[in-house]
């Protein structure tokens, strides 16, 4: 068994897809004899079988059903401690990876000896070169916002044991607040690989949190960067809140449609989260969602409904490139 890099990863109540993202996994793993370690939060629903196949066809894949729901932040704690590996890389469930994406790591690691490997999946940064951070300012005005992408984080076993995961149980953010944490407190040896090394979700992937956006990207992701140390300065914190919000295009008028259409998006809603809201979203973007707030949600299916129809024409009579 490789020693220098395991695979973790967290699921519940995706027993399809964790059967597939596995299948992936683990053929690229098999190759450089990497573990594989995942965490069940007790879903009950048949992935219990989707584990066991798994674990007959690969050695170095070791599964783990907790007895109850113990909540997203505790089981990704728990899955991260249980190797002893010298890097662990966290993985949502949905994720694919890319057939360079070990070897790229392990080659990394055999180069120098960092607190974390930062990592540019899906692309979602386009003019930022591969180097070396050195503090929590430079992680967060560059890259903080990119980083809270679960599988772009390849944590190094010193970090994993000395990161205060407990202070942001609750959060849904207990991993990103780990990190930061430790950047904050300790001298800071990062490397960001501007490679990605996922490109690909599972089709049937859907955030855990879609449901609650409002609530996780505005008061809970809010409070959690509020809350980590004082050494990491205040305006800072500001700027960083603000611009996932910006970069990430949770809050795009599309997507804001699609969360009005499925009632995710109401002037309650808005209201609960009232206080949270400028903290945490450009004027613009505040205007923009409570307008959207009021539209009737037959209105929102069909804009979706036409929006994808006229995809669907686009695509089946685009011309063929010559």
């Amino acid at each position: 068994m490789n020693k220098k890099l395991a695979i973790c990863i967290t699921t519940y109540k995706r027993p399809n897809v964790v059967n597939d993202v596995l299948e992936n996994i683990i053929k690229y793993a098999r190759l450089y004899d990497v573990a594989v370690y995942l965490n069940d939060n007790s879903s009950g629903d048949g992935t219990d079988s989707v584990l066991e196949k798994h674990k007959k066809n690969y050695e170095f894949f070791f599964p783990k059903i907790n007895k109850t729901n113990i909540g997203f932040d505790k089981n990704f704690e728990d899955c991260i401690k249980r190797p002893d590996q010298d890097y662990i890389w966290g993985m949502a469930d949905y994720s694919f990876i890319n057939s360079d994406a070990i070897p790229k790591i392990l080659e990394l690691i055999d180069a120098c000896d960092f607190d974390a490997i930062l990592l540019n999946n899906f692309n979602r940064i386009k003019y930022y070169v591969p180097k070396n951070l050195k503090s929590i300012e430079e992680v967060a005005s560059t890259i903080g916002w990119q980083i809270t992408l679960l599988d772009s984080i390849i944590w190094s076993r010193h970090m994993i044991n000395q990161s205060n995961f407990e202070r942001y149980h609750g959060s849904l953010f207990a991993y990103y607040g780990a990190l930061m944490e430790y950047l904050c407190t300790h001298s800071c040896n990062v490397r960001w690989l501007s490679n990605s090394l996922v490109d690909k979700c599972h089709p049937a992937k859907q955030s855990l949190w879609l449901p609650k956006t409002i609530d996780t990207w505005c008061l809970k992701w809010t409070t959690m960067v509020l809350s980590l140390p004082f050494a990491f300065a205040y305006n800072d914190k500001l700027k960083l809140i603000k611009s996932h919000s910006i970069q990430s295009n949770i809050f795009t008028l599309g997507n804001l449609i699609y969360l009005r259409q499925h009632n995710f998006l109401n002037v309650k809603i808005l209201w609960e989260n009232k206080n949270s809201l400028f903290a945490s979203l450009p004027f613009l973007y505040i205007a923009r969602m409570a307008i959207i707030s009021t539209t009737p949600s037959s209105l929102a299916t069909l804009i979706v409904f036409l929006k994808n129809s006229l995809r669907a024409i686009k695509i089946k009579y685009k011309s063929p490139k010559k």
